[in-house]
């Protein structure tokens, strides 16, 4: 652990600790000798430590040996090390040089600069080895002459050392493990990604890489090509559904991300400038995140809870985000200005957001779009909107008391709704009343006009844009 300065050796068999000893600066890498058991090295600011254990009846000691990096590397850390099967041992530096050492005699005796930041992993086999640093890239180096050049001593020439092979990928490289012979290997990095590498045939696959909690929220792209993650571990990842591939992907650190929604876009206009997407988080924030560029594009402050749920208007135009509190907060993506803050749910978590275009001159009300807000407590309210004239009216408000928790079930089944598609001026809810029930309710009547009985008490639902479908799902 190189903030604290200790090295600890233990014993694989009895699971005792033999010996722990401080040192005087950090630690970045160690290994043992593939030579002898009673040797290791580890490397840390300007030099390799060689250790070895020397043992008299019960008591255990470790001796060291410092051997510094050559002076013309200047002030260096050196950040990775691994033993070759012929005595030597190869050290990367923060600077992006890779030193090698005789370990019979513990001096460096030659170097190259190998990539341009600094280098975090290598891994060596016979007559090759391969370098990963911060630059994103994995580097093949033949290194068969190096064994001849150790005669040389200090005047040894790296111009023998020959570049094979070299591949970037989207992350730091942190790990990699690869077979006897250095053909074929997984490799790790901070992105969040494994790597299948294979050197004879120069190519890279990206292996899927899946959240580290709880997937929150799942939705598709408007044009279907992706689909958007998010997780309680505080990233956005964006799928391609034709190679299941994770393409991109955005992290907060120190966040819950609770939910998410892909900016809607006429099928004409749908191009790699208009892929948007915003998500909630657990700080009250919403950040808007451009799938073209990688990159976040504005943050948002609307709440002061944590955000429950969040939708985009059908032109994209305006954000609807509610947060634990129960406020709705109504906010520009263009400007980043919140314009409205509705408190009719206030004191329970927003459960549900949808927003759907649809002309309603008939309920004596103005806007060309509806939308809907449904809370915990199992109360949902229903909204007329024309967002160009800031209007913001309320059309309906469906309630029910909330009884006690059903025997069995732990808790409350969460309150759904969702307008339904093929049946404009209706809605449909669950989970409101206890009823094991799926009721469609007219805006026009204001009343229940179906209903369905559902085997259980529902906890998700989702209703097909075309087919008369509805999907639900249970506990």
């Amino acid at each position: 652990d190189h903030s604290d300065l200790t090295i600890a050796l233990w014993n694989t068999y009895t699971y005792e600790l033999m010996v722990s000893t401080c040192i005087s600066e950090p630690v970045h890498d160690m290994a043992f000798s593939p030579h002898s058991p009673r040797e290791l090295a580890c490397v840390g600011k300007g030099a390799v430590l060689f250790w070895r254990l020397e043992q008299q009846g019960p008591d255990v000691n470790l001796k060291v040996h410092r051997a510094p990096a050559p002076d013309v590397l200047g002030p260096v850390e050196l950040t990775s090390l691994c033993y070759s099967a012929d005595a030597l041992l190869y050290g990367g530096t923060n600077s992006g040089q890779i030193c090698v050492w005789d370990t019979e005699t513990s001096c460096c005796f030659m170097t190259w600069e190998a990539d341009e930041g600094e280098i975090g992993v290598l891994v060596c086999r016979r007559n090759q080895l391969v370098s990963g640093s911060n630059t994103k890239r994995i580097r093949l180096w033949a290194v068969a002459a190096v064994q001849e050049l150790r005669l040389k001593g200090p005047d040894a020439s790296s111009s023998s050392v020959l570049l094979e092979h070299e591949i970037t990928l989207d992350g730091t490289i942190v790990s990699a493990a690869f077979d006897d012979s250095l053909e074929m290997g997984i490799v790790g990095t901070t992105a969040g990604t494994l790597w299948y590498i294979n050197w004879p045939e120069s190519t890279s696959i990206r292996l899927i890489s899946g959240h580290k909690n709880k997937v929150t929220e799942v939705c598709f792209s408007p044009d279907e090509t992706h689909c958007a993650t998010c997780g309680e571990d505080g990233s956005v990842r964006i799928w391609s559904l034709g190679s299941t591939e994770l393409v991109v992907q955005f992290q907060v650190l120190n966040q819950s991300c609770q939910c998410l929604a892909w900016k809607p876009c006429p099928a004409t206009a749908w191009g790699a400038e208009s892929q948007h997407v915003v998500a909630g988080y657990s700080d009250g924030t919403i950040r808007l995140f451009s799938v073209s560029r990688t990159e976040m594009e504005l943050k948002m402050h609307p709440h002061a809870a944590a955000v429950t749920a969040i939708a985009y208007s059908t032109d994209g135009e305006m954000i609807l985000s509610g947060g634990k509190d129960g406020l709705v907060a109504v906010s520009s993506p263009r400007t980043g200005m919140t314009i409205r803050v509705l408190a009719d749910h206030k004191g329970s978590p927003i459960t549900v957001l949808q927003c759907t275009r649809k002309q309603y001159h008939d309920f004596g009300v103005e806007g060309g779009e509806l939308w809907l807000a449904t809370s915990s407590d199992r109360r949902v309210s229903i909204w007329a909107s024309d967002w160009l004239k800031d209007k913001c009216e309320l059309l309906d408000w469906l309630s029910f008391p909330a009884p006690a928790s059903p025997e069995g079930l732990g808790s409350l089944p969460p309150s759904l709704a969702a307008f339904c598609p093929w049946e404009p001026g209706t809605l449909v809810y669950v989970g409101f009343g206890m009823q094991k029930e799926a009721l469609f309710y007219s805006l026009r009547k204001k009343q229940v006009v179906e209903k369905i009985s559902l085997p259980y008490f529902a906890t998700s639902l989702s209703l097909s844009p075309a087919a008369r479908f509805m999907a639900v799902g249970f506990g």
